[in-house]
């Protein structure tokens, strides 16, 4: 079993329901947030290894948290954002923002997604 705290920003109830169902049978912490300002309010108390961040949200969008975040801090977290666009633009923005990687969620089936995470716990 793995370990480490993971926050989920996802505003897709199923979507987000599957991958915490997923992280949590093989051993993370996994703390949700709704939209960006959530995941604000949620790195006041708990200090996650990993944030798996979507970009299209209501109330806060993934840029928009990216941009909140104070650069030590950016550095301070691993970033991945998970969405489902393709836009350079988009994806140019957010890894200025600190994003170490961009993954489209389409293609991120169950052993992807704990590839993905894996990879990124263990460093």
């Amino acid at each position: 079993m793995s370990t480490g705290r993971i926050l989920l920003v996802e505003d897709d109830t199923d979507l987000c329901f599957a991958y915490e169902l997923i992280l949590k049978h093989e051993g993370y912490d996994v703390i949700v947030a709704r939209n960006g300002q959530e995941a604000l309010d949620v790195l006041t108390s708990h200090q996650p290894h990993l944030i798996l961040l979507d970009i299209f949200m209501p109330i806060m969008d993934g840029r928009k948290f990216l941009e909140e975040l104070e650069p030590s801090q950016r550095e301070k977290y691993t970033i991945v954002v998970c969405s489902n666009t393709s836009e350079d633009e988009v994806i140019h923005t957010v890894t200025q923002l600190g994003a170490a990687e961009v993954v489209l969620k389409a293609s991120l089936d169950p052993p992807g997604l704990l590839m993905l995470v894996a990879g990124y716990m263990q460093g």
